[in-house]
């Protein structure tokens, strides 16, 4: 059952610590966090029950210890109609005492053979209604997985967040949260090759990217040269004062810092930014 092996003793992680987090796409943020969801404040936290909705274990009982009565009596009527909710259906209630504005039920049974599948469409159900009522942030439970349903979890975020890049998406504050130390490291290798290749670097200027490149081969900065040299080296249109002149670039070069597109040239230049002139 999923309750087993869920996040323990929770009273321990009040206090919040993020592990990770990436800047997906310029526009979404997808967080790894430590800490107990039952106090989280967010807009929305999600809840996977099992198919009984026994809510008497794990995480469920934590959440309706802290959420109260109002959240008991969702859940009590959800128990009873639970054979008319289909599995990949995501159903909203009130939270109760709980620190955000909703909570989006949803019941998944890991041994299920359709469990990619399942898992897949609750949670881009969970992050298309939060983003539907205008939810800027969202927390998903992270327990015991396992690393193939923990991909599967990851790649629904990735595709939520291709879908909605181009239009005014709401939702752009994505957590995944937890207490258990196992699940986290598992989460956030997962964020990491799942995303990170879409991260932070991939929409960086191609001079940056040289400019990276050059550090990372630890290559040497060109010689210094003396202020009549430079200006004698430098191309017949640059507006580049002598005294903060630069070498022949040479384009064939692939280790010079240079770029050149639509007829702009971009030079980097090591030295004092004070100290330059421009025309």
């Amino acid at each position: 059952e999923n309750q087993e092996g869920q996040q323990k003793d929770l009273s321990l992680s009040n206090e919040l610590e993020t592990i990770s987090s990436v800047m997906f796409l310029n526009k979404f943020r997808i967080s790894v966090v430590k800490h107990n969801i039952a106090i989280h404040k967010v807009d929305a936290i999600v809840h996977l029950t099992n198919e009984k909705f026994d809510c008497s274990t794990g995480l469920s009982k934590t959440l309706i210890e802290t959420g109260g009565p109002d959240l008991q009596e969702s859940i009590d009527r959800l128990r009873k109609s639970r054979h008319s909710i289909k599995e990949d259906v995501v159903i909203q209630s009130s939270p109760g005492k709980l620190s955000c504005s909703a909570v989006f039920h949803a019941k998944w049974t890991k041994s299920d053979r359709q469990e990619e599948t399942v898992l897949k469409k609750i949670i881009l159900a969970a992050l298309s209604l939060a983003n539907e009522q205008l939810f800027t942030s969202i927390a998903i439970p992270v327990f015991m997985l396992g690393e193939s349903s923990t991909w599967i979890m990851v790649k629904a975020i990735k595709e939520y967040c291709e879908k909605s890049r181009k239009s005014d998406a709401n939702l752009t504050d994505i957590r995944l949260v937890s207490t258990d130390d196992a699940s986290i490291k598992t989460m956030k290798k997962a964020v990491k090759q799942i995303l990170e290749p879409e991260g932070k670097h991939s929409k960086m200027p191609a001079v940056m990217k040289l400019a990276f490149k050059r550090e990372k081969k630890n290559l040497p900065a060109n010689p210094a040269l003396e202020p009549q040299q430079e200006a004698s080296r430098l191309p017949s249109d640059s507006k580049v004062q002598p005294d903060t002149a630069v070498p022949e670039i040479n384009l064939d070069n692939s280790n010079d810092l240079f770029l050149k597109c639509d007829g702009l040239k971009v030079i980097l230049v090591k030295g004092n930014i004070g100290e330059q002139k421009v025309k």
